[in-house]
């Protein structure tokens, strides 16, 4: 799983793999947990308490996993750019994730998300770019390919919510984040495991805290993801749930900053590139810079 927060490049979308809707995308039948009818003009606006994405934030968490027999030092940097995009009739956020092992990038991440009338914040997709250390070539950080699925574009594809309107509610049914099929194999799911907790870390001490459990449904190893969520925050804590298996992550919130202008300016051309790398612009208008 991810902080999740994902060779060939699999888009146009993995031809071959499974079948893309109807060309009339705005007409096409949407999965059955989704209506785009629940959000307006302002879905590319988060503001959910638990997980506010102003355009600009930066979070940075870090800490050890355990792969294999090996300590690996753990970075996450989750970056919410000021681009949008329009999925299955509905403006997305754009969010950009990236994933270090002892300093290595070993996936950058696009995540599509939008926040419904309710406060209830969705996930319609993905696409995500995978590295490693290629040996035959003595290359650190090579690239492997590009890895997408979206909302209204694949066959069988369901959208997700990553963050309730009200998370705070013990006892509620569990939820998925989204779904795609093999090849891609995405099937997260999540509850609310406590509420009210105190918990300190780096970036200081929070109270009334929320964690969520994240899970995969067909896991065999029971090992879970626990996501602890500050209000007016976001994450500030990631650990694993279970003692056998998994990789045994623990990493805490380190830094949680605005951009500046500049900044921002160089993320824009980060996310034209990553998905004019992922074809993505065979399929969909290119990331629009969002309207305020």
């Amino acid at each position: 799983m991810a902080i999740r927060l994902f060779g060939v490049t699999l888009l146009i979308l993995c031809v071959g793999c499974a079948d893309p809707v109807d060309e009339n995308v705005s007409k096409a039948p949407f999965p059955l947990n989704f209506d785009p009818s629940i959000f307006d003009e302002t879905s590319a606006t988060i503001d959910n308490e638990w997980w506010p994405l102003p355009p600009g934030k930066q979070q940075t968490w870090e800490g050890t996993a355990i792969e294999g027999d090996e300590l690996v030092r753990r970075k996450v940097i989750f970056t919410v750019t000021d681009m949008t995009k329009e999925i299955a009739g509905v403006t997305c956020l754009i969010g950009w994730d990236t994933d270090y092992a002892n300093d290595e990038l070993t996936e950058s991440e696009l995540l599509y998300i939008a926040q419904a009338k309710d406060g209830t914040v969705w996930h319609l997709g993905e696409s995500v770019e995978h590295y490693f250390f290629a040996e035959d070539i003595d290359a650190r950080g090579h690239y492997d390919g590009t890895r997408v699925w979206l909302v209204g574009y694949l066959k069988d594809c369901k959208a997700g919510i990553y963050m309730p309107a009200d998370p705070t509610k013990l006892g509620e049914p569990a939820y998925s984040q989204g779904f795609a099929p093999h090849p891609w194999d995405w099937d997260d799911w999540a509850v609310t495991y406590k509420t009210g907790q105190n918990i300190s870390g780096p970036t200081g001490s929070y109270s009334d805290v929320v964690t969520i459990r994240e899970y995969e449904p067909a896991a065999i190893d029971n090992v879970s993801q626990i996501k602890s969520y500050a209000r007016g925050v976001g994450c500030i804590k990631i650990a694993q749930l279970g003692e056998e298996g998994g990789d045994q992550e623990t990493i805490d919130l380190t830094k949680n900053v605005m951009l500046s202008e500049e900044e921002m300016m160089k993320i824009r051309d980060i996310v034209r590139e990553h998905e004019a790398k992922a074809n993505m612009y065979s399929l969909l208008p290119p990331a629009q810079i969002l309207k305020r």
